[in-house]
């Protein structure tokens, strides 16, 4: 799935920035939030682990 930071952050209600940094592994994220991006992009919170 092909999704904008913009587009991702709106979705969990947050900022596009705060996106860019868990996308650059600046930033920690929690595991509620994890939970949220999974619902978005339609994986399992394992998968998102797994890829770090």
């Amino acid at each position: 799935m092909r999704l904008s930071q913009e587009a991702l952050a709106f979705s969990i209600n947050s900022a596009r920035n705060y996106v860019g940094c868990i996308e650059r592994a600046e930033k920690s994220v929690s595991l509620k939030m994890l939970h949220k991006i999974s619902k978005v992009l339609n994986v399992k919170v394992e998968d998102l682990v797994h890829s770090l």
